[in-house]
């Protein structure tokens, strides 16, 4: 018993138990101005589910065990392929792979969502695509739930994988929507169609502006 608690433990540290929500917790926690051993204490803390009190309350042998496992902070690296069977708690989600198939509302929520910042709107951005299954988009469940069950359950490094695999899907997709519009502007006879198209190329632009405010977040 006492060997798969502490199997157990040893699991949490390592990157697939850090949830979105606990990444940003630990960045938060770097990037405040405490001396190096509080901010271990207040990671390991976070890691374990515990109060910041009991790890300062341990012994310097375990105290230090737990913080020399910390290591794994600094070996981040994606999957090769994104992970498309997701499981969270109360959904069993279906991955979209393609996003060029989503439907106005779904367009409409990520256009807003990649202007947020990605600390803000990384589950945001997921819930377009992550679908519980037999569901269609925000229909049939709660999307403001799944939003929240993904922030503390999805691993963030499963949620940068998908996130750069819709993302990278998304910018595929602008390149070819400006080659078409730059196509048809050489073609067009009418000056009022040639400007209704370097409207819309203007829009694409800015939209491309998003992606590059997003993935300069990551």
């Amino acid at each position: 018993m006492l060997m798969n608690m502490k199997k157990k433990e040893k699991d949490v540290f390592d990157w697939d138990s850090i949830s979105i929500e606990k990444y940003y917790n630990i960045m938060e926690i770097l990037e405040d101005n405490d001396d190096d051993i509080t901010k271990n204490v207040r990671i390991v803390a976070l890691i374990l589910d515990r109060e910041e009190q009991d790890i300062w309350n341990m012994g310097m042998d375990e105290a230090g065990d737990y913080i020399s496992r910390l290591n794994f902070l600094g070996k981040f690296d994606l999957p090769k392929n994104p992970n498309m069977n997701i499981k969270l708690p109360g959904y069993d989600i279906k991955v979209m792979k393609d996003v060029t198939k989503i439907n106005v509302a779904q367009y409409v929520d990520f256009q807003n969502f990649v202007k947020m910042p990605l600390k803000e709107g990384m589950e945001k951005i997921l819930s377009v695509f992550l679908i519980p299954d037999g569901c269609r988009y925000n229909e049939g469940y709660d999307i403001i739930d799944l939003q929240k069950v993904i922030r503390e359950n999805l691993s963030f490094r499963v949620a940068e994988s998908l996130l750069g695999f819709f993302l990278m899907q998304y910018g595929e997709s602008l390149v070819s929507s400006l080659r078409y519009y730059k196509k048809q502007i050489r073609k067009a006879k009418s000056p009022e169609l040639t400007e209704k198209m370097e409207k819309s190329m203007t829009e694409i632009q800015k939209r491309f502006l998003d992606l590059t405010h997003l993935t300069g977040s990551f």
